[in-house]
């Protein structure tokens, strides 16, 4: 008996027997400690029922069993072995196990799992959010907005916003990771502020976010709430004291309205997004059926480009540049356009952005450079072509050796071949960046800066890399002669390239004004539809013929 009662105190869990009557049999210490039972409730014989209305007291009872006590008293008319597990007020999780004794008794072990029970719990928990903001991930809220739907669809409108930060990449590359990190968990936040308790937000990707308003009432509230989103998004983000600037473009599309399918759903929410940022982001937009044919009408211009320079649909043409001081056409700029079999001329606006998104620009880059020189063998010898690469382009190994192909075969000098890159390709690596700027120059050939002033001017670039020439953007140019603070932008570029030794050219001039205010500021190359709008590569020679005898005519 002795070593019967010492193994039932030295047990790691609590043990209680009672009879068919619920009256107390035998207990170990351990069970007393872990509901705290006082030494006069447990003795043999005394009613089982006293302890557990102690436990309810003493708050060691699962609270969410209204019927605890005759639950537990309850055990013994079940014919199979039982198992339960309590948690307690306090935050303890207790497992259970009852077996039947053979005089109609209860025999219960009870064990601490509280903390197996914390971590299955986080492992459920980490499998639903996401790591970084601890908002729901993308499965769940699939998930969660399907149940949604089905629950809302006879009973009200339900409203889904997809949220994508602007310029959260460029501020992740000056900043580093962790700032990203910290801002993405700052947007978390301020996601969180703006929402009531029932509704969803989640991260569904790198920094795109989404929300489920499920109790938006109409059309003007989901207005309201989707600017107030925009503006708290764009409140500036502080990082060690840093502070980081950028954007939100919301898109929001209702149910039933839109669609009453998730997939369906989301896809009109990301049309409304798309269009937001494509209309210079840090807005909303709302879903139209104009979006949707919007939509269409650039897929199938898509799947039209893909075949477009197989067909031959493709065409460079050529604009010129005139020396402000002797008047003659000492370059032709090489732009390429799209006659399509049906639609007739497509802007490169809208097809520029196709080959880039399909990844073609390289190949149709590749094209454009070799046409351009070997139609600029048909020119006199002095004027050269200048051709626009894109900065994937510029940034491939193969850059090189596309210009040494393209003027091997056309038999082109260096020297007369210039290219223009956008200043966004001056935002990446610095040495990489250098060292394909030097590669091109060795070949003789000249590197422009094209746009200036439009994206992310720096005189740092000017200082860093052997830039030849800068291109002032037509924006400054179309106020001029009126506005005096355009011709103080172009005369304050003009006199800095000169100091430094640069060329200048000035594009998108339409008035004989224009032309007077930019020979006077001392701008060296002019461009625009003054001298004439691009013509295809066949009049390209004939119009450097006219136009040198026209304008030295005139002169």
């Amino acid at each position: 008996a002795d070593r019967f009662h010492s193994a039932i105190e030295h047990m790691a869990q609590g043990l209680c027997m009672i009879n068919k009557d619920h009256c107390l049999i035998t207990w170990n210490r351990k069970f007393a400690e872990m509901y705290d039972i006082p030494d006069e409730l447990l003795r043999e014989g005394a009613p089982y029922r006293a302890i557990l209305e102690h436990r309810i007291e003493m708050a060691s009872a699962p609270g969410n069993q209204p019927d605890f006590i005759d639950r537990e008293l309850g055990k013994k008319t079940s014919s199979n072995d039982d198992n339960d597990i309590h948690e307690l007020p306090d935050g303890r999780h207790i497992s259970i196990s009852y077996e039947t004794t053979p005089e109609g008794g209860i025999l219960s072990t009870h064990k601490y799992i509280t903390q197996r029970r914390l971590s299955d719990q986080e492992i459920i928990h980490l499998a639903h959010h996401d790591g970084l903001t601890d908002l729901l991930n993308r499965r769940s809220f699939v998930s969660y907005l399907g149940d949604e739907l089905e629950r809302k669809r006879s009973v009200g409108e339900l409203t889904l916003m997809t949220i994508d930060l602007d310029g959260f990449k460029l501020a992740n590359d000056k900043f580093g990771h962790a700032a990203g990190d910290a801002v993405l968990q700052e947007v978390a936040a301020r996601l969180r502020a703006c929402t009531r308790r029932d509704d969803l937000v989640a991260r569904v990707g790198g920094d795109e976010f989404a929300i489920v308003l499920k109790d938006a009432t109409d059309q003007k509230d989901s207005a309201s709430f989707a600017a107030r989103l925009v503006d708290e998004l764009s409140k500036p983000y502080d990082f060690e004291g840093q502070p980081i600037e950028i954007g939100a473009s919301v898109g929001v599309a209702t149910s039933p309205h839109d669609a009453d399918e998730v997939g369906a759903l989301l896809k009109t929410a990301d049309i409304a997004l798309y269009e937001a940022k494509n209309d210079q982001g840090n807005q909303y937009r709302k879903f139209s059926k104009e979006m949707r044919d919007k939509i269409v009408d650039r897929r199938q211009l898509e799947d039209s480009f893909v075949h477009a320079l197989e067909q031959d649909q493709l065409e460079v043409y050529y604009q010129p540049l005139i020396c402000a001081r002797s008047n003659l056409v000492t370059g032709m700029e090489a732009l390429l356009r799209w006659q399509h079999p049906q639609r007739g001329m497509i802007s490169p606006t809208l097809f520029v952005p196709i080959a880039e998104d399909l990844g073609l620009m390289g190949k149709i880059g590749t094209w454009v450079l070799e046409q351009a020189c070997h139609d600029a063998m048909q020119w006199p010898s002095p004027v050269r072509v200048a051709v626009n690469v894109s900065a994937a382009q510029f940034h491939t190994r193969n850059l090189e050796l596309d210009i040494e192909l393209a003027l091997d075969k056309s038999g082109l000098s260096g020297e007369r071949l210039e290219l223009e890159i956008t200043e966004s390709v001056l935002l990446d690596d610095d040495d990489k960046v250098l060292r394909a700027i030097d590669c091109v120059q060795d070949l003789g050939v000249s590197v422009a800066i094209d746009d200036f002033g439009t994206g992310f001017s720096s005189l740092s670039y000017l200082h860093k890399y052997p830039i030849d020439k800068i291109k002032i953007d037509r924006s400054f140019v179309a106020k001029l002669p009126k506005s005096n603070h355009s011709l103080s932008i172009v005369r304050t570029v003009v006199s800095l390239a000169r100091s430094i030794g640069m060329a200048t050219t000035a594009e998108g001039i339409e008035t004989r004004e224009q032309h007077a205010v930019l020979r006077e500021e001392g701008c060296e190359q002019l461009q625009g539809y003054l001298f004439s709008k691009p013509v295809p590569a066949k009049k390209a020679a004939e119009l450097i013929r006219s136009l040198n005898l026209q304008l030295t005519t005139a002169a």
